[in-house]
């Protein structure tokens, strides 16, 4: 049996072989088995006991009311309804049956004629005739809403109230306040109405316009309608006088013979204006009164222009009386 040998040194490497071809597909293998379950690294705690209940703190102090706000704005009026559409005429009736006419009796048989009676006692001589004198119309105005009393030994013939001027189609006329034609018995805003020569008329247009002799009542803040005008409406009473003498004028303004002319308040708004078309009453800033005033000279011509406030209006007011004559 021989000696193995000495282990010789390793040889260098080849070259590559060529690549061989590719192997068919493995067989799928068989399922691993299940693995243990998942052990957490943390374990929450248990929890704790509940703590003791704190103490209340002290209750606050109440606080003060806060200031009263501002009051609100008054509210708008509302503007003033339309007048509604008169209503439709009921039909008339029907007539009624006329009765039927009774048979003519016969004539009754001619009396017999009575005994003459005894002659009347003769009468009494009348009164002797006596001239009847004429009876003369006085206007009084109240400038309140309480109808004025008639003179000692005048008798009211009615009272009402005072008018003083309308405009129709801006055309106006003019009442005298002395004559009875300015104290209508009933009022309405357009006592009037105006008619062109084609046989046609307006009543309470647009621009129709009636003025009255106003009242000593405060001012009012809005135009007043209704049963609100009335306490701004003069009263008046026309009274017969014994004896009286009156001259009227054309155009605006008060005629200075006529007892109009002389009122017994003053008031720098003596009138106010009523508004056909809205059937309102309201003192406009744009009407002006006209008064005689007083002067001091017997001739002036230079008149120095002044401006008469509140408390200082009587002292240029010219004064005036209404006398009655004596026959």
């Amino acid at each position: 049996m021989g000696v193995p040998g000495v282990m010789g040194l390793k040889g260098e490497r080849g070259p590559a072989g060529p690549k061989g071809d590719r192997g068919t597909g493995g067989f799928p293998g068989f399922p691993g088995n299940q693995g243990p379950p998942h052990v957490p690294l943390r374990v929450p705690g248990e929890r704790g006991p509940a703590g003791p209940q704190g103490v209340h703190g002290p209750r606050g102090s109440t606080g003060e009311p806060g200031p009263h706000g501002p009051p609100g704005d008054a509210g708008f009026v509302g503007p003033s309804g339309q007048r509604g559409m008169a209503g439709i005429s009921g039909r008339p009736g029907t007539p009624g049956f006329r009765g039927e006419f009774g048979n003519v009796g016969h004539p009754g048989l001619e009396g017999m004629e009575g005994r003459r009676g005894n002659p009347g006692v003769s009468g009494r001589p009348g009164m002797p005739g006596r001239s009847v004198s004429v009876g003369y119309l006085l206007v009084k105005h109240s400038q309140t809403d309480h109808t004025p009393m008639c003179p000692v030994g005048m008798a009211k013939l009615w009272d009402g109230y005072s008018l003083l001027y309308f405009e129709g189609q801006e055309k106006a006329h003019n009442q005298d306040l002395g004559l009875a034609g300015s104290c209508l018995p009933r009022f309405n805003s357009m006592p009037f109405l105006y008619c062109n020569p084609g046989d046609i008329c307006y009543y309470a247009s647009r621009n129709d316009k009636s003025y009255w002799l106003s009242t000593t009542a405060p001012l009012p803040m809005m135009p007043v309608e209704e049963e609100e005008i009335k306490p701004y409406i003069s009263r008046c009473s026309v009274c017969e006088a014994p004896s009286h003498t009156a001259a009227g004028n054309e155009g605006g303004g008060q005629s200075l013979s006529s007892p109009g002319s002389c009122l017994e308040d003053f008031r720098t708004t003596p009138f106010i204006e009523c508004n056909g078309a809205k059937g309102t009453c309201h003192y406009f800033a744009n009407k002006h009164s006209f008064w005689l005033t007083s002067i001091d000279q017997s001739f002036h011509t230079e008149p120095a222009a002044e401006t008469l406030k509140a408390g200082q209006l009587l002292s240029r007011i010219s004064r005036c009386q209404v006398c009655m004559k004596n026959l």
